[in-house]
């Protein structure tokens, strides 16, 4: 069973981060190619910039709160 413990999702947030400035990257690239379908794809990419970024704002509030539960607790 996983637990805080399992230290599984060390570097989420920072790949997270990494992800998204990729996706964001590629967005950019799809929006000025001469694709009949660029505005789509670069929606598309754009998107999933946008969930990981959320995502590793997530992550870190979370790894955050988590810390100062654990020093508390000590």
């Amino acid at each position: 069973m996983l637990n805080s413990d399992a230290g599984f999702a060390k570097y989420s947030k920072p790949m997270c981060w990494v992800v998204a400035a990729i996706a964001l990257l590629l967005a950019g690239f799809v929006f000025t190619g001469d694709s009949p379908t660029a505005t789509i794809n670069g929606l598309l990419w754009l998107a999933l910039a946008c969930v990981f970024a959320i995502t590793a704002l997530i992550v870190g509030r979370s790894a955050e709160e988590r810390a100062s539960t654990e020093a508390g607790e000590k």
